[in-house]
């Protein structure tokens, strides 16, 4: 028996009842409440740290310490739990990621594509270290990712930014930049000859004969490594349209994810799983399909509530785009124009006829 077990069957913590639930899983649930809660607010109250300030670092530092070494085992591996880094890591941060596109603010498309990057390239590319056997270092690993994900996107530690800053702009950008432009074209060719080429039933079948955990890994690979190098390049390049567009397809994408993730145990058997996960992948990223952004705003945006947001984001984009085409000293005229005319519509009701679509 482990000492991990030991500690597990007499720990008082594990057996206590409060209402006939285990303390333990009530004091996990308030706990992954409380830090939800907390980084809401502090993405909404708190202003982001523009530099590395290495107080906020080291109290971060202490507060984890103080919490992976004195907080008993049980509570622990229920606290940093696959569940915790989940909803920390991916299901928080896909909300974020919608919010953020909805806004007309460019600067936060790019702080949650930062986010992404970091997270998809460690979270994405390790998960199936949550298919091995339960072990101390297993449990390691969950206490390590959970308290990463929160270092990425508390706003005083802001560990996304940094990474971006220190080490993915001047070391990994340059070298990356010219394989992506390849990578681009490559994909076009390969959609071409999808389209056109009849051999590819003969990879279909191949891929099926393989095992379900390398099909997975074939999936992640198509849906993480491209996107991942795409938008480091975006984060560097002027505009916002290529961060939007990343950014839109890391929230679809990570729906995708945690959907395929849900079902694996109940339909993961049925010939074709992954294979429908890899079309859906690739119609999501390619820019031909715009997939993620029909997805996007016919299901996530509605989600979430934020539709009306969304249309003021549109609006505004229209409004640019025909600006740069009037005179300057003619366009405060014409937006009063254009006011007067939205203003008059509505005024006679002109507008309830419209139908949604």
């Amino acid at each position: 028996m482990t000492n991990s077990t030991a500690a597990d069957e007499t720990s008082p913590t594990t057996h206590a009842l409060w209402f006939g639930i285990a303390l333990a899983d009530v004091i996990v649930f308030v706990g992954l409440c409380l830090t939800v809660v907390l980084i809401y607010l502090a993405q909404r109250r708190v202003e982001r740290s523009k530099s590395f300030e290495i107080k906020y670092h080291g109290i971060y530092i202490i507060i984890t310490a103080l919490i992976l070494f004195f907080a008993p085992f049980e509570l622990r591996s229920s606290l940093f739990s696959p569940f915790a880094v989940m909803v920390v890591g991916s299901v928080y941060p896909i909300y974020e990621s919608i919010y953020a596109v909805c806004t007309l603010d460019e600067g936060d498309d790019t702080l949650w594509l930062q986010y992404w990057v970091a997270q998809g390239t460690l979270s994405f590319s390790t998960e199936w270290i949550d298919d091995l056997e339960p072990s101390d270092w297993q449990q390691r690993w969950f206490e390590f990712e959970f308290f990463f994900m929160l270092w990425l996107s508390l706003p005083w530690t802001n560990g996304a930014a940094l990474l971006q800053e220190y080490v993915t702009t001047p070391l990994i950008e340059p070298t990356l930049r010219p394989l992506i432009a390849k990578m681009d074209s490559w994909i076009s060719k390969f959609i071409m000859m999808a389209v056109n080429a009849t051999h590819l039933w003969f990879l279909w079948a191949a891929f099926e004969f393989l095992p379900a955990s390398w099909k997975r890994m074939v999936w992640i690979g198509i849906g993480v490594v491209f996107p991942i190098g795409s938008s480091m390049v975006a984060i560097v390049s002027p505009g916002g349209l290529d961060d939007t567009f990343w950014l839109t397809y890391w929230a679809t994408f990570g729906i995708l994810f945690l959907l395929v993730d849900l079902l694996e145990d109940f339909i993961g058997f049925i010939p074709g799983y992954y294979t429908v996960a890899i079309f859906i992948t690739v119609y999501l990223m390619v820019p031909r399909f715009k997939g993620a952004d029909k997805i996007f705003r016919s299901v996530l945006v509605p989600l979430a509530g934020l539709e009306e947001m969304l249309i003021r984001k549109d609006a505004e984009l229209v409004k640019h785009e025909v600006m740069r085409g009037i005179p300057e000293e003619r366009r405060d005229t014409v937006l009063k124009e254009i006011a007067e005319s939205y203003l008059a519509g509505s005024q006679k009701g002109g507008y309830s006829s419209i139908a949604v679509v």
